[in-house]
């Protein structure tokens, strides 16, 4: 970690601002190895790798089998050799760039310029529109829940200073993938607990990851209290339609409670073994009209597909197998964003997503979807 951090990092615990007590900055201001100790409760935080790693001492222990074994899952889907080797979180550059503008709103032309689907592996890499990254110009952002850091590298392309937060070891994977950017820095922490002073960042996102916690709405307005008056923050959740209509749901869910019972790796086992070719056959029998409707019982459960194996296996195993999982509307996340003191929403065309800025005047704006 950069020295510059100790003006920003606080005790997840009570708050209080944390100083070096172990270790020094070398001659460009990195701070590999040490240790941070709290001016309040003086409890103590190591420095490992160059990152700072400030869990909570409860460990989101709202729910703390469930908790832990969701971060098991995280961790294994960003550090399993046979998905890591293949880059599977990140099915192309183009795919990432759009799922980021698509979920954050930053860009408000992306929606007509870049029309797709929810994934978007269908669009060549050549793909003339550029999203407009201005709004990230200069500004210290925060990524909140970064996983292996691919949003992250989106950001750190324009921001001034962009921060990765996340609560497993596989935060180190994001650091090595960031690591041609000297504007980056990472810290392992919780999203319902940040380690950050209030009003640090001029923009916060987080995209897929609230809805992985026992408290999504506490982790809204924790990291909302992070922003600056001016700034602005990006929430994406899953929506109600995540598990489909009522049939798919119940088997889609069953599914689910059966594999996030599973040891990270036996789920991910069976995802490979079993849902990857049932994908498969499924993506054969979508292709001709006739086929689809004879084969319907295979659509019952909702099996995510991909041209690439390792992003379709990892895809699969993100939808199924992540012991927390909930799904939330419009309204219940403009709620959040309120509670967290931001008071202009622009609600976005991707289920559910909403910008929210802290203003002086209040607007609530309905951005139509797109075709």
């Amino acid at each position: 970690m950069r020295e510059s951090m100790l003006e920003i990092l606080a005790c997840p615990d009570c708050r209080a601002k944390v100083h070096l007590v172990a270790g020094t900055a070398d001659g460009s201001g990195e701070i590999a190895e040490g240790a941070l100790e709290c001016d309040g409760c003086s409890r103590r935080y190591l420095i490992r790798n160059g990152i700072p790693r400030m869990l909570p001492s409860d460990a989101d222990g709202a729910r703390p089998d469930e908790a832990a074994r969701t971060a098991a899952h995280f961790a294994n889907e960003f550090t399993a050799p046979e998905l890591v080797k293949e880059d599977a979180d990140i099915s192309s550059e183009r795919d990432v760039e759009y799922y980021f503008y698509s979920r954050t709103g930053v860009d408000p032309d992306v929606y007509e310029r870049m029309p797709g689907s929810l994934y978007r592996f269908d669009i060549a890499e050549s793909d003339a529109y550029r999203p407009d990254d201005s709004f990230l110009r200069g500004k210290r952002v925060l990524d909140a829940g970064c996983g292996p850091g691919r949003f992250t590298v989106v950001a750190a392309q324009t921001a001034g200073h962009a921060v990765g937060l996340d609560f497993g070891d596989h935060v180190d994977r994001a650091a090595q993938r960031c690591r041609e950017f000297p504007n980056t820095d990472f810290v392992q922490g919780s999203a319902l607990q940040p380690p950050f002073a209030p009003g640090t960042f001029d923009y916060v996102f987080t995209i897929g990851v609230l809805h992985h916690t026992p408290d999504p709405r506490l982790g809204c307005v924790r990291l909302g209290e992070l922003v600056a008056p001016g700034g602005a923050m990006s929430v994406w959740v899953y929506p109600p339609e995540y598990w489909g209509d009522p049939l798919r749901r119940y088997v889609n869910r069953r599914l689910h409670a059966r594999l996030s019972r599973l040891p990270p790796q036996d789920a991910l086992d069976i995802c490979a073994r079993w849902l990857y070719p049932l994908g498969r056959i499924q993506t054969v029998l979508a292709s001709r009209r006739w086929t689809k409707v004879l084969g319907a019982p295979l659509f019952v459960l909702t099996v995510p597909r991909h041209p690439r194996r390792e992003v379709m296996i990892s895809t699969i195993y993100d939808r199924f197998c992540p012991p927390i999982i909930s799904t939330h509307n419009y309204e219940e996340v403009a709620e959040w964003l309120r509670d967290a003191g931001f008071n202009r929403l622009r609600r976005l065309p991707v289920p559910t997503a909403w910008f929210a800025e802290k203003r002086d005047e209040r607007s609530d704006d309905l951005v139509p979807a797109s075709p």
